[in-house]
């Protein structure tokens, strides 16, 4: 997800915490396996993304099962921008968490 995309999402979902995985010092760079697991251990809940090809890739799959983070995916597309993605992304978080939860964005 592109920076500027989660600054959108931070003015819809105000009573979350929702960085991006660069703005966390030394989070950038971090492959998607070893992220899961550095949420956990942070206190993140959830990430939102929009890595489509994640769920096909069975090591990935088993370290988001096992950290217990609800995984929201959205899809980026032309003709919309994303907009319909987002917006379900958005409705999903919002109704699934309270306002102390912690959301990280994965850079696709």
């Amino acid at each position: 997800m592109l920076r500027p995309m989660a600054d959108i999402v931070r003015i819809l979902l105000k009573a979350h915490d929702v960085p991006h995985v660069h703005e966390l010092p030394g989070w950038a760079g971090t492959k998607d396996i070893e992220l899961c697991e550095k949420d956990r251990a942070e206190g993140f809940d959830a990430v939102l993304t929009n890595d489509t090809k994640q769920m096909s890739l069975h090591l990935e799959v088993a370290a988001i099962a096992a950290s217990g983070l609800h995984r929201i995916e959205y899809r980026q597309n032309n003709k919309h921008g994303g907009l319909v993605g987002l917006g379900s992304a958005i409705a999903t978080a919002a109704r699934g968490h309270s306002g102390d939860h912690r959301t990280r964005y994965h850079a696709a």
